[in-house]
């Protein structure tokens, strides 16, 4: 069964979220920041385990820092992704065909079979 919310914990706050309404994760010094529709907020624990929480169907990891949610995806630029509230993430130029496929596969609603 999918989880539909996420809890975000940070200094003795949990906020809720609604997983639908994230738009991308950034580990950025030490901290995990949360993008939504309303605002950033910032979510103590690993990176590695907050993508665990989200599951994979709609999030796409750009590189080890960044992973975004496909619907929020204005465009695909050679070196970057932008997303609909005007945020900038970049590619690996050797990850970008990869990356491109699985967003592709993503939007389309099926698993990359790769």
């Amino acid at each position: 069964m999918e989880h539909t919310r996420f809890l975000c914990k940070y200094n003795r706050r949990v906020d809720i979220l609604d997983i639908s309404e994230i738009m991308y994760v950034e580990r950025m010094e030490r901290k995990n920041r949360i993008g939504t529709q309303e605002k950033e907020r910032y979510c103590s624990g690993s990176l590695a385990q907050i993508r665990q929480a989200l599951g994979g169907q709609h999030f796409v990891e750009l590189n080890r820092s960044v992973s975004v949610n496909v619907n929020y995806i204005r465009m695909i630029r050679e070196d970057c992704v932008e997303m609909r509230d005007g945020e900038l993430f970049y590619i690996a130029k050797k990850k970008y065909k990869k990356i491109l496929d699985e967003i592709t596969w993503r939007i389309a609603g099926y698993e990359n079979p790769t």
